[in-house]
């Protein structure tokens, strides 16, 4: 996950236009976008590796409505689908890399459950 790119996201509520969001300081590639509670959303990329010191790539970056970047979470290598319910609660399903390993997932992968 060591390139970088240029990101630009319009996110439309009814009601409320989320603000174009643009970064280049993000690494990797994001897949999905969802919404969440207090005008805020979530960008996930579906893949992200482990390294052998233990460090791990982050994989979910909250925004606020501005653009501006609120946190980081990490959800697991091989993201099959993402989706947010109305409470906040983050729902990720895994392809078969997110269950078995890869990416430094050998042992013990995040999405080891599939769902």
């Amino acid at each position: 996950m060591e390139n970088s790119y240029s990101h630009e996201v319009k996110v439309h509520k009814q009601d409320l236009k989320l603000a174009s969001n643009q970064d280049s300081d993000v690494k990797g590639y994001w897949n999905y976008v969802e919404l969440l509670p207090s005008d805020r959303f979530l960008r996930v990329s579906a893949r992200c590796r482990r390294y052998d010191d233990g460090s791990k790539d982050y994989n979910g970056r909250i925004f606020d409505k501005a653009g501006n970047s609120l946190s980081q979470i990490l959800l697991g290598d091989g993201i099959k689908k993402v989706q947010t319910d109305k409470d906040g609660f983050i729902w990720t399903s895994y392809f078969d890399e997110g269950i078995f390993g890869n990416f430094g997932w050998d042992d013990d992968p995040i999405g080891r459950f599939g769902l």
